[in-house]
C-alpha cells in the first residue's frame, strides 16, 4: 500500500436482541459516521420475544445481519449465536447488550472471544426488586468482563465505575431518540389541526394529559387510571389520552369503556404522536420513565413522574420542579400534584419553557457523536482481557484460551 492509498476499513459488529423502531435512525447516522473514519459497522439484529411483540414496536434495516432467535423458560434465556451471523468477517470490536438472559455473551466473553468486547447498558437492572440477588451479583461480576462500556447515562458511568471498571474506558452515550424530527413534526401542526383533533374528543386546553408509552406492568396503568379518575373529579374537564399499546391493552379497553372522557390513540407515531403533544398541557407517567422524557423535553410538556425507583437511567435528566415533576407514587398523591399544576398555569408555563430548553442538552445526532467517538477510542487501545487483566476488587479474571470470532 501506497502513502497515497487507503487502508482497508476497520469491521465493528453491534449486536441488538432485536431492534426497535426508535434505533433505526441512531444505527443508520452510525453508519455514516463511523463510514467517514473509514470504519465498517456491521448490525445483528435477532426477533422481539412472543411477549414483546405485542408492544408493535419493531424497526427493521435492509442492511442489518439477522440473528437466528430463540427463547426458552418463560422468555428468561435467550440463545443468538451471532458468530454465525457475520460468517468469515472478523470484527475488530463487538459491542453485545449487558442482559443475563443472553447466553450467548458468556461465549464471547470467554470462549469464542473477539478481538474486543463491548458492552451496552445500564450497568443493573433497574427495575430489580433483589439488587442483591444472584442475578444482580453476576450483572456486575460480567460488567468488568468487557474492554469497553457505552452506558446509557451518566447514572450507568457511576454504577460501572463503582465496580472498579477503569473510567478512561466508559463512554456516556446520553441515550436519545430522533428529536429532531419530531420537532419538524411539531412545527408543522397548524392550529386547525389542533383545533380538529380538540374537537373530536371533546378536550379543552390546559385541560388535557397525555401518556405516551407501551401498555405493559412496568408502566403502571393501573396507577395512572386511578389518579386519572381522582383528577377528573376535581377538575370535570379534564381529560386523559393515551397514546401506546401492549400486552395490557384489552384490559386497558374494558376499564375505560366507562370513562368518555379518558381516549386510547393507540399506537402513535409521527405526526399523530406531535399532534397528540401539542393538544397536552402534561405528559402522565407513573411508571417507569425511559426516553419517553425526550419526548417531553421536545414538545415542552412537562412530564409527571414518580417516586418509583425502577426508573431507566434517563430519568437523570428530570430535575424536579424545573423541568417536569416527581410526585408521590399512590394515586391520591400523584392526583394532587397534577390538580395543582392544572391550577397554576403560569408555574406550568415556566416548567413548559424549562422542558424545551432541556431539549437542546440531547440530541439523536449528540448520541451518534459520542457512540462513534468512543468506538474509534476503544479501537485505538489494546484489550484489556485477551489474556486476564485485575478486575473489580482485586480479583483477577481466569485465562481465557483466545480464538477470534
Amino acid at each position: 500500500m501506497t502513502a497515497h492509498e487507503t487502508p482497508p476499513p476497520r469491521t465493528v459488529l453491534i449486536v441488538q436482541r432485536r431492534l426497535t423502531h426508535y434505533r433505526v435512525k441512531l444505527f443508520e447516522l452510525l453508519h455514516d459516521y463511523l463510514q467517514r473514519h473509514n470504519v465498517k459497522l456491521l448490525l445483528s439484529t435477532g426477533e422481539a420475544s412472543p411477549s414483546e411483540r405485542l408492544k408493535n414496536d419493531s424497526g427493521t434495516l435492509p442492511w442489518a445481519i439477522p440473528l437466528t432467535t430463540r427463547y426458552w423458560l418463560g422468555e428468561r434465556v435467550c440463545w443468538q449465536p451471532f458468530a454465525r451471523a457475520i460468517g468469515t468477517m472478523q470484527p475488530e470490536l463487538v459491542v453485545i447488550p449487558q442482559e443475563n438472559r443472553l447466553i450467548y455473551n458468556l461465549i464471547a466473553l470467554f470462549v469464542q472471544r473477539p478481538k474486543r468486547v463491548a458492552f451496552w447498558g445500564h450497568g443493573a437492572n433497574l427495575q430489580s426488586t433483589r439488587p442483591q440477588g444472584f442475578k444482580e451479583r453476576f450483572k456486575r461480576w460480567t460488567s468488568c468482563r468487557v474492554d469497553w462500556w457505552f452506558g446509557y447515562t451518566e447514572v450507568s458511568r457511576r454504577h460501572v465505575m463503582s465496580l472498579g471498571f477503569p473510567p478512561e474506558r466508559i463512554t456516556v452515550l446520553n441515550n436519545a431518540i430522533d428529536t429532531g424530527e419530531l420537532l419538524k413534526q411539531l412545527a408543522a401542526i397548524d392550529e386547525r389541526s389542533m383545533q380538529d383533533f380538540q374537537q373530536q374528543y371533546g378536550l379543552r386546553p390546559g385541560r388535557t394529559a397525555l401518556y405516551i408509552g407501551s401498555l405493559y406492568p412496568d408502566k403502571r396503568i393501573d396507577l395512572l387510571l386511578e389518579a386519572a379518575t381522582l383528577i377528573h373529579e376535581t377538575v370535570p374537564d379534564f381529560h386523559l389520552l393515551i397514546a401506546g399499546d401492549g400486552p395490557e391493552r384489552g384490559w386497558l379497553l374494558t376499564e375505560i369503556a366507562a370513562r368518555p372522557w379518558i381516549h386510547w390513540l393507540g399506537l402513535s407515531m409521527g405526526r399523530d404522536k406531535a399532534l397528540a403533544l401539542k393538544c397536552s398541557s402534561l405528559i402522565l407517567n407513573p411508571g417507569m420513565v425511559g426516553l419517553s422524557i425526550l419526548d417531553s423535553f421536545v414538545s415542552g410538556v412537562p412530564i409527571i413522574a414518580t417516586t418509583s425507583v425502577g426508573h431507566s437511567p434517563e430519568i437523570a435528566y428530570l430535575k424536579p420542579g424545573l423541568n417536569g415533576l416527581i410526585a408521590p407514587s399512590d394515586a391520591r398523591g400523584y392526583a394532587d400534584a397534577v390538580i395543582s399544576l392544572l391550577a397554576r398555569p403560569e408555574r406550568l408555563a415556566q416548567m413548559a419553557a424549562a422542558a424545551r430548553a432541556s431539549a437542546d442538552e440531547f440530541s439523536l445526532e449528540a448520541m451518534v457523536e459520542h457512540f462513534g467517538q468512543g468506538i474509534l477510542e476503544c479501537l485505538e487501545l489494546a484489550p484489556l482481557h485477551r489474556k486476564g487483566h485485575a478486575t473489580a476488587r482485586g480479583r483477577l479474571a481466569s485465562p481465557i484460551p483466545h480464538r477470534e470470532l
